[in-house]
């Protein structure tokens, strides 16, 4: 082995040696095992106290959240599902005047929108319109300028950790610890949000509807860049997630593993979640969203059923990937420029 790739090696074990410890601290917390994986742990957490659980990568992101110990961390604001007094309300996910810039350059410009629980929503735009940092700052990677965001109720600036429990989110670029088995890496994210008993219930399910069965013994180093991605989507089902963020979840995957995912959504769409879908492939989503949001420049463009668009780009029978390129092209012809004056690509 070079020094080079042994270094490499070290650098990586130390990094997951330290999240199997917090698993490790998971299984004296919680009272679930972890088999496979064995080492020293730090003292187990007081009972009530939050157990921090934020992975993130530089290149993609790994997202476990902040998970409590009891889901009594605050009541949700007004407007939660189980809130007694707004019975009837069925928003899951609200963002607010969200703004996010970097350095001089602003990726998300005031945007709004909501997913109600029951339904699929397609967030489109292309390339550089703020998809991807909108759904990064709804799951807490990265940090908002300014704006509100609420996940079933709870507010993810003051109740952070009751919020990201509810979430599940399925990254482009999955950036999965590799010295972890396939299995082992499902078994940690369920026992990161404790739910052990999802795990037990689903694993040989998810691991067959994957075609990961025969991988579940196998480093994540050895997996293709579809396997990667697979195992980024069984991750995130083993846990009671309410709330689903997917940034391209169909990138990659074989047609297959595409038709059981979108078949996936679908069973969780009328189960009740939320589900909020970044993707290119226009055909997919007219398929599947119920409602889609046109971003272009930060801001968006355009939202609505696909009869709705139809009457607003003035397109009567047209498809979801017509009226999308009438609505971007007419922006653009308009004159739309970024936040600092840049015009868009």
């Amino acid at each position: 082995m070079s020094v080079s790739t042994e270094g490499a090696v070290l650098r990586q074990t130390s990094e997951v040696s330290h999240h199997v410890r917090t698993l490790e601290t998971l299984r004296s917390a919680q009272g679930d095992g972890a088999e496979g994986i064995t080492c020293h742990c730090e003292p187990a957490p007081k009972a009530g106290e939050a157990i921090p659980l934020r992975i993130e990568g530089a290149e993609g992101d790994c997202f476990v959240a902040s998970a409590p110990r009891n889901d009594t961390g605050g009541e949700p604001e007004e407007g939660h599902p189980r809130n007694d007094k707004n019975k009837n309300t069925k928003t899951m996910l609200e963002v607010t005047n969200l703004y996010k810039s970097f350095r001089h350059v602003r990726a998300v410009d005031g945007l709004s929108l909501h997913v109600q629980a029951g339904e699929i929503v397609g967030l489109l735009g292309p390339n550089g319109a703020g998809k991807t940092t909108t759904l990064r700052c709804i799951c807490g990677i990265l940090r908002p300028d300014a704006g509100h965001i609420v996940v079933g109720g709870y507010n993810l600036a003051t109740q952070e950790e009751q919020a990201k429990r509810l979430i599940a989110f399925i990254p482009e670029v999955p950036n999965p610890y590799e010295l972890l088995t396939v299995r082992e890496h499902i078994q940690f994210t369920a026992m990161c949000y404790g739910t052990m008993d999802v795990f037990r219930t689903r694993i040989e399910e998810l691991l067959n509807r994957f075609e990961l069965k025969s991988k579940e013994n196998a480093l994540v180093a050895t997996l293709s860049k579809g396997m990667k991605q697979k195992l980024a989507v069984a991750c995130a089902f083993v846990h009671e997630a309410r709330v689903f963020l997917c940034d391209e979840p169909l990138i990659g995957i074989d047609p297959r593993g595409q038709h059981e995912l979108k078949s996936e959504l679908q069973r969780l769409r009328d189960s009740g979640c939320a589900i909020l879908v970044s993707t290119h492939q226009l055909d997919t989503a007219e398929r599947l969203c119920d409602r889609v949001i046109i971003m272009q420049a930060g801001r968006k463009l355009a939202e609505g059923t696909l009869d709705e668009l139809r009457a607003q780009a003035q397109m009567a029978d047209s498809t979801l990937e017509q009226v999308f390129l009438r609505l971007t092209e007419e922006a653009r012809d308009a004159g739309v420029v970024l936040s600092d004056g840049t015009p868009v690509d």
